[in-house]
């Protein structure tokens, strides 16, 4: 039997679903219960052990932050990331169709080319450039095929005091180097990974016995937007202001799999949906600079 007070997060290890993890463990009130399967118990690869999961604890929210996210390795593994980003969301979402729970997927901006030039809108086409970014828009359609009651939430630029992302980089190269290039023909808007966590949470709590967020795609992007020189360079003004950041092209790190151009979302549906206004990027950042300074 359906439990309606249980819900499941996968990744736990990865940025995001360690960051609803954290803030799960720090909650006095938690409402209902929720539970982290890791990568043993919740393997992507594995098809009996996902729908045995999901049949066993019958939970009425599965949020599926889990993912294949390296964007280059994708490029020569693309049977795997297809199989952990698209085919394996297929089960899950039969799951979740069987005992109605609702299902939130976490996809990204790369299911878009960059070439609009202003703020992807949920229903604007989608043309993904990489591998990666074909992997998590077959999951993207089969979440939303397979079970009625899906929330695709798209979010950008993904950063967290763990695990390996920009920011992190960032501090890592600059603790030993006076000079640093950086890209700066790439826009976006950079997500401190708490900060989504935070307002995934108090969405599922606005939202949860209402059915206007389904199915449907939603775009969570903090106000504003950036290229990844500027982010660095407000990274480091906290930190290493005195090194030096210079304005590179796209072409000066070749790399394998292409990335667009421009990739900022517009949150208008998400705000009016959820009632939630996304913090700046700025702002974001700042709350991850004084959570890393904790550490």
């Amino acid at each position: 039997m359906k439990n309606d007070n249980k819900m499941v997060v996968t990744g736990v290890t990865g940025q995001l679903g360690g960051s609803i993890h954290d803030l799960w463990k720090e909650r006095a009130d938690k409402g209902w219960d929720c539970l982290f399967p890791d990568r043993l118990e919740f393997d992507l690869t594995d098809e009996p052990k996902v729908r045995e999961y999901i049949r066993v604890h019958q939970p009425s929210i599965f949020l599926h932050a889990a993912a294949y996210t390296n964007v280059e390795a994708a490029e020569e593994e693309d049977e795997l990331a297809f199989l952990v980003n698209g085919e394996a969301t297929t089960w899950i979402a039969e799951e979740c169709s069987k005992i109605g729970c609702w299902l939130i997927f976490i996809s990204t901006d790369y299911v878009f080319n960059g070439e609009k030039g202003a703020p992807y809108s949920p229903e604007d086409e989608v043309n993904p450039m990489n591998v990666y970014g074909q992997s998590k828009l077959l999951g993207e359609q089969n979440a939303l095929q397979f079970n009625l009651k899906t929330t695709v939430v798209r979010v950008s630029w993904l950063y967290s005091t763990k695990g390996k992302n920009f920011f992190k980089t960032m501090l890592s190269l600059a603790s030993t180097r006076n000079e640093l290039n950086v890209v700066d023909d790439q826009y976006g808007a950079p997500t401190y990974a708490r900060v989504l966590a935070k307002d995934l949470l108090q969405m599922i709590a606005v939202c949860k016995k209402r059915a206007d967020v389904f199915p449907r795609i939603l775009h969570y992007s903090p106000q504003g937007q950036t290229t990844w020189n500027s982010f660095a360079k407000a990274i480091l003004q906290a930190f290493y202001p005195a090194v030096n950041i210079n304005a590179v092209g796209s072409g000066a790190f070749p790399q394998k799999a292409k990335r667009p151009a421009y990739s900022k979302m517009s949150s208008k549906v998400w705000e009016e949906k959820t009632g939630i206004i996304p913090l700046t990027w700025e702002e974001q950042l700042n709350e991850c600079i004084e959570d890393w300074k904790k550490l």
